[in-house]
């Protein structure tokens, strides 16, 4: 925009005071000090943005009780460990809440909030499929179970982890002998007879 007189300048409705003032220094070649530009520099705290040992509280949320308790066990796999949150899942979105990457074992906390409703549930099981054909095995625990059955859910984690590593070992192939075809039939009226 070309401004051509003073009388432009002051048609312009919003301007600051301080671009009006350079401005008018402009046309009237009066000198005018540069303020020094005042940048808006929120203060970022890492621990906010991410955070790997959740801060302690009176009555955490689940996810937060299973986090720290999987943390624990396992290790974060920024410090060597096997557990990572909030892992994406490209190019389809889908979000995790905690996974163990050596097993490919996916651990979702099914709460109240985002997993009761049709469409969620939908969703969930959607990323469920997704993530099984690209061999994630998924383990769901709710809410109650976080607080009364965590060990439980653990053991049960350690075997599926165990099984998933067994399952990478050795497959032999064992022959069996041929099966002998009996009609639906027959089985019917041997069994009506065996009464």
């Amino acid at each position: 925009m070309k401004f051509k007189s003073m009388d432009d300048v002051k048609r312009i409705k919003g301007m600051s005071p301080y671009v009006r003032k350079q401005l008018e220094s402009q046309f009237n070649s009066v000198e005018v000090e540069p303020q020094p530009v005042k940048h808006n520099k929120a203060t970022i705290n890492p621990v906010e943005n991410f955070c790997l040992f959740p801060e302690y509280e009176q009555d955490p949320e689940p996810g937060r009780i299973v986090l720290r308790a999987l943390i624990r066990k396992y290790g974060h796999w920024l410090h060597g460990g096997d557990i990572a949150s909030e892992l994406m899942i490209l190019p389809r979105r889908f979000r995790m809440d905690a996974a163990h990457l050596a097993a490919r074992i996916c651990i979702e906390i099914d709460g109240y909030k985002n997993h009761s409703t049709k469409t969620a549930i939908k969703r969930d099981h959607i990323k469920t499929e997704y993530l099984a054909t690209h061999g994630w095995l998924t383990l769901r625990i709710g809410k109650s179970r976080t607080k009364h059955q965590l060990n439980e859910f653990l053991e049960s984690l350690d075997k599926a982890i165990e099984h998933r590593q067994l399952g990478r070992a050795k497959v032999a192939y064992v022959p069996t002998r041929k099966a002998s075809t009996v009609s639906f039939y027959t089985k019917l009226v041997n069994w009506n007879h065996n009464r």
